[in-house]
């Protein structure tokens, strides 16, 4: 309230200092014959609040005599300022002092103009007879400025973040203000409080947008000349933008599968924020997934050790961050190729290749390297007699034995190995069989549904012992859709390690999809005694998928050249599995130009589900082409497959294509081709019973 206060008064003793500029002079006490009266003082009533607006002065006389109907009129004494209506006053007594309002317009503010104001009065002290006298009176009058502001802003501002943007406040005149500012659909952060200016002012305001709509509220409240309270309100919009993006990368760009890469991670966030992010890996695996990166000043750097397992590898990053307070959070990803390194840094030879499950077993690992290196192995689905991990350290090359219990059916050996040329990591998959000494091993295991199908049975003594002589006794299992007659097959000696192939036929369903089971007996004799083994094994059937061509047209059959045809295709899946990345592609020649695009991508198709597909061209000139479209599609392996459907068309020149729509031919000209034909037909005829007299 106190500031408010003192603009008010700075502005009421400006007014009382400008308002001494208005110089008055004119008037005489005299005869009461004429008009006797003296201009005192001159003062504004109302200012004018732009160019053109009306104005008003209280001009202050003293008259000697009395006067009835004196009229005061305004004639200005400069081009920038309009006379008003005359001001008439009834009466004016004698030796009293009175006050007149003229009123006129001012087309500029600011300035000084002379006046006159020429008094006339009617009649003398009664209405008996007219005086009829005048008196002309001069004023010098400046006209102030109205106070006129305005505002603006520069900069923009991103959402729900604080901003520093410039708000510009107009005052020409310099007229002191109080200014207050407030946000809509925003907050201010600063300048909290009511502030005065006596001038153009750039004003540095923060601001949080929160919505694409925000502006400021511009309040100024300053006084007039005269010290009256002038108030304005501005609703100036803001330039509201999204904030930067966070932004994740990683050096180096390329990785190498398999091997632990050291590698540099950057974080980066708009306004030199501080914050923290949380990385982790997808296709790889690091000791320090999720990695926590501290950010400062805009900037998170960290450095990891990471092994990729599949390209690429993305990294995923949830950032946190605040700019002046206010928290902002946001998700980010990036992706790094990983490829297989040109040359391995170190082998790893593992023996046995095959365990035997729930029995100790003597496995050897060896390790060769260019150089020193150290190394370290874990092992998992057996037991075993040492700790782990186990640490192996050597120059180019170390053995390290061991007894290891298989506890799966699949035992895994993970060796990361460090040398001088970096670190990468191996893995190994050594199945485990159950206790018996034969294996039954079916190749392949994967066949296509339908039809007789052969697949062979590998027989392998995994034992210790030599197996003299055997029968193997195989067939489909109970409930398998596989049909077949058991079969008896006979086999001699098998020496450990030694294996043999016997063939087994059945016939797979063509709706069959998934596994078949086959269940088989062995009986065999050894020089320790003789023994019976059974068990089980799958062949797994796929579904071959089957897309055929129901229909293929032309429209029109016959184009003219130089017009549109349009062909089409209607497909089937004649399967019973959906097929996918079905696409049609055309292949034209020169003169067939594309009118849409060649390839036409399909998707998917279920089992017996059709799909009709169209392509345009533009005939150019006349001529036969072959046009061929070629259908591509894949089975739910990722194996491809495809077929092509060729097209023979025959492109008109316009006058032929005119004759065969109207269907009158114009003499000998049409009926050539038609002569021509029966030409070769009858030649051909003729030396066709040539050639079997002569065989004859």
């Amino acid at each position: 309230m106190a500031l408010k206060q003192a603009v008010v008064l700075a502005l009421v003793v400006t007014a009382l200092f400008l308002s001494a500029q208005i110089q008055v002079s004119g008037g005489s006490l005299g005869s009461c014959n004429g008009l006797s009266m003296t201009i005192l003082s001159a003062q504004w009533t109302s200012l004018p609040r732009y160019p053109g607006a009306p104005a008003q002065l209280s001009l202050t006389f003293y008259s000697t005599c009395v006067y009835h109907v004196v009229t005061f009129s305004v004639v200005p004494q400069c081009p920038y300022v309009r006379p008003g209506e005359p001001t008439v006053v009834q009466t004016v007594p004698a030796g009293t002092a009175f006050a007149v309002p003229v009123q006129f317009y001012a087309d500029r503010l600011n300035v000084t103009c002379p006046l006159e104001i020429v008094a006339t009065a009617e009649y003398g002290p009664d209405y008996s007879s007219i005086l009829g006298a005048s008196s002309p009176y001069f004023l010098t009058l400046f006209i102030p400025p109205y106070p006129d502001f305005a505002a603006s802003v520069n900069g923009t501002a991103y959402l729900g973040l604080p901003n520093e943007v410039v708000l510009k406040i107009s005052d020409p005149y310099r007229y002191p203000a109080q200014i207050s500012i407030n946000g809509e659909s925003a907050a201010v952060i600063a300048p909290a409080r009511p502030f005065v200016v006596n001038k153009t002012a750039d004003l540095s305001v923060v601001v949080v947008p929160y919505s694409q709509q925000a502006a400021l509220i511009v309040d100024v409240e300053s006084a007039d000349y005269l010290g009256n309270p002038v108030s304005y309100s501005f609703t100036v919009p803001l330039s509201v933008a999204q904030p930067p993006p966070a932004t994740l990368s990683m050096v180096p760009s390329t990785l190498y599968i398999g091997r632990a890469n050291n590698v540099t991670i950057e974080i980066s966030v708009p306004f030199r924020a501080n914050g923290t992010a949380v990385v982790t890996l997808s296709g790889a695996s690091s000791a320090e997934s999720p990695l926590v990166v501290p950010i400062a000043g805009g900037v998170g750097i960290a450095h990891a050790q990471i092994t990729p397992l599949q390209s690429p590898v993305v990294l995923q990053a949830v950032v946190y961050y605040s700019v002046m307070g206010f928290q902002q959070s946001a998700q980010i990803s990036a992706e790094v190729n990983a490829i297989q390194p040109q040359t391995p840094l170190a082998s790893l030879y593992i023996a046995p290749q095959m365990l035997v499950e729930n029995s100790p077993n003597n496995l050897t690992i060896v390790i060769r390297a260019d150089g020193p290196f150290n190394s370290s192995v874990t092992i998992s689905g057996a037991s075993a007699e040492v700790p782990m991990p186990i640490y192996i350290s050597g120059v180019g090359y170390a053995a390290y034995s061991l007894v290891v219990y298989p506890t799966s059916p699949q035992v895994v050996v993970t060796a990361t190995i460090q040398t001088r040329g970096g670190t990468q990591q191996y893995t190994a998959y050594l199945p485990a069989s159950s206790s018996n000494a034969l294996l039954v091993v079916p190749t392949p295991s994967l066949i296509p549904a339908g039809g007789n199908r052969t697949v062979y049975i590998k027989l392998i003594n995994q034992g210790n012992i030599p197996v003299e002589r055997g029968v193997l006794v195989v067939g489909p299992a109970a409930g398998s859709p596989a049909l077949g007659k058991v079969g008896v097959f006979s086999f001699g000696e098998l020496a450990p390690g030694e294996y043999l192939d016997v063939p087994l036929s059945f016939l797979a369903p063509a709706t069959a999809s998934g596994p078949l089971p086959f269940q088989y007996t062995i009986y065999y004799y050894t020089p320790a005694g003789s023994g019976v083994e059974q068990g089980s094994f799958f062949v797994q059937v796929y579904q071959r998928p089957s897309v055929q061509v129901l229909t293929t047209s032309v429209v029109p059959q016959t184009p003219q050249a130089g017009s549109p045809l349009f062909i089409s295709l209607t497909l089937v899946n004649n399967g019973y599995e959906t097929v996918n990345n079905l696409e049609v592609a055309a292949v034209a020649p020169e003169g067939l130009t594309p009118m849409t695009p060649t390839l036409n991508y399909v998707g998917s198709l279920s089992p017996q589900q059709t799909q009709a597909v169209t392509f345009s061209f533009n005939a150019t000139r006349p001529g036969v082409y072959n046009l061929s479209l070629v259908v591509a599609y894949q089975d739910q392996y990722g194996a491809s497959y495809n077929l092509t459907v060729p097209l023979h068309i025959i492109v008109a020149s316009g006058a032929v294509a005119t004759t065969q729509q109207s269907g009158q031919p114009h003499g000998g000209a049409a009926l050539a081709p038609i002569s021509l034909v029966l030409v070769v037909v009858v030649a051909a005829a003729l030396m066709a019973i040539g050639i079997w007299r002569r065989r004859r």
